[in-house]
C-alpha cells in the first residue's frame, strides 16, 4: 500500500486525510476537487506543499492560528508575572507606609512590571486573528487590551 496525501492546489495546504491505496490512479480518482495528490508523510499542522517551485514540495507551515495561538500564551505569561510581582509589594508598601524602608524594593518592583506592560501593546495576535476571520476590527486599547 502507498500513502498519498492531498494538498489545496492554491494555498498549498495539506488536507487532514490520508489516502492509503495500490496505485496512483486510485489516489488521483479519490482527489477532492481543488486537491493534488502527493506521496509520503506529511503533517497537515506543521507542513504545506510550496507551489512555487516546478516540483511541490514540503516546507515548514505554521497556521495564522497558531501562531496567533502562541502570541496569546505569552501574552497571559506576561500577565501572570505582572499579577505575582504585584503581590509582592504589599510587604514593601507596609514598610514604607510605618516609616521602614521598602521604597526601593517598590520602585525595582514597579520598573519591572512597566517594562512588562510596554511589552503588551497593541491587541493580542490571537484577538487579532479572529477578528480578521469575523471581518472585524482591532486598535489597540491604552492598557494593552483589544478594544472592537
Amino acid at each position: 500500500m502507498r500513502r498519498f496525501h492531498y494538498y489545496d492546489v492554491t494555498s498549498g495546504l495539506i488536507a487532514d486525510f490520508v489516502a492509503f491505496v495500490a496505485d496512483e490512479e486510485t489516489a488521483k480518482a479519490n482527489a477532492p476537487p481543488g486537491h493534488e495528490m502527493i506521496e509520503g508523510e506529511f503533517n497537515h499542522l506543521s507542513q504545506r506543499i510550496d507551489l512555487t517551485g516546478g516540483k511541490p514540495q514540503p516546507v515548514e507551515y505554521q497556521s495564522p492560528l497558531a501562531a496567533a495561538a502562541e502570541a496569546e500564551n505569552k501574552r497571559m505569561a506576561i500577565q501572570a508575572e505582572i499579577a505575582r510581582l504585584q503581590l509582592q509589594q504589599h510587604d514593601f508598601v507596609r514598610q514604607f507606609i510605618i516609616g521602614r524602608g521598602g521604597a526601593d524594593e517598590l520602585r525595582e518592583i514597579d520598573d519591572a512590571i512597566e517594562a512588562l506592560r510596554a511589552s503588551l501593546t497593541g491587541p493580542s495576535a490571537a484577538t487579532a486573528a479572529h477578528a480578521e476571520q469575523a471581518g472585524q476590527s482591532v486598535q489597540p486599547a491604552t492598557d494593552g487590551g483589544p478594544v472592537r
